[in-house]
Formats: C-alpha cells, structure tokens, sequence
C-alpha cells in the first residue's frame, strides 16, 4: 500500500499525497470539463485545499525529482509533512482535532487539458 502524507502550513491542512503516480486534482478548481484528462503525474498524486498556497506547492514540486524529496524540500519550506497511517489502522494519538481542509479559487497543477 503506498504511503499517505498530509501537508500543513500554520496548522491547516494544505495538501494531501499519495507516493504513487496519478491525478493530481485542486478542490478549488471543480471538475474537469466532459471528455477532458489530465496526465497523471510521473511520482505522486495529490489533492490541493488552499489556493493561496497552490504556486508554492506546485513550484517546490516542479523542482523534485522524487516523492521523498518533494517531501523534504516542503519541509525545508516550513510545511509540516505528516505520514498518514494506512486505512484501517488505528490513528496516532493527537493533541485535539484535526484542522479541516479550506477550500479555495484555484488550481494547483496547471489548467485540465481537453
């Protein structure tokens, strides 16, 4: 089972991955226009909640060459990267609630291609 990670930025959650190829989708930006598709992304899939945050992420993930390493150039960019347990297992003990995710305007990766 591939790994799952959220991404958070002052305590919201931002981002959520996947360390396997596939979409890679913005909330924001709504569904794709009928008979569209985007090309799934060569390392990771993910799924974008903020919009302000959406160039920045796309940038640091634009200069990665893997998921390990898009994770630690966030990291070196301040977001907070945690490993996600696999579905079904039991959650780590947290300090309160979990943030949730803000919707935005915006799409993260680029414009759906027809």
């Amino acid at each position: 089972m591939p790994d799952r990670y959220t991404v958070r930025c002052d305590g919201e959650v931002v981002l959520e991955i996947v360390d396997e190829p596939g979409a890679l989708v913005s909330l924001s930006a709504g569904p794709p226009p009928p008979g569209s598709t985007s090309p799934p992304h060569a390392f990771l899939s993910g799924t974008a909640y903020v919009v302000t945050e959406e160039h920045s992420l796309r940038q640091i993930l634009l200069a990665s060459s893997s998921t390990a390493d898009y994770i630690e150039r966030l990291r070196a960019k301040g977001y907070e990267v945690v490993e996600k347990p696999p579905p079904g297992a039991a959650p780590a003990p947290s300090s309160g609630p979990e943030p949730a995710p803000r919707r935005g305007l915006g799409r993260l990766f680029g414009r759906h291609s027809g």
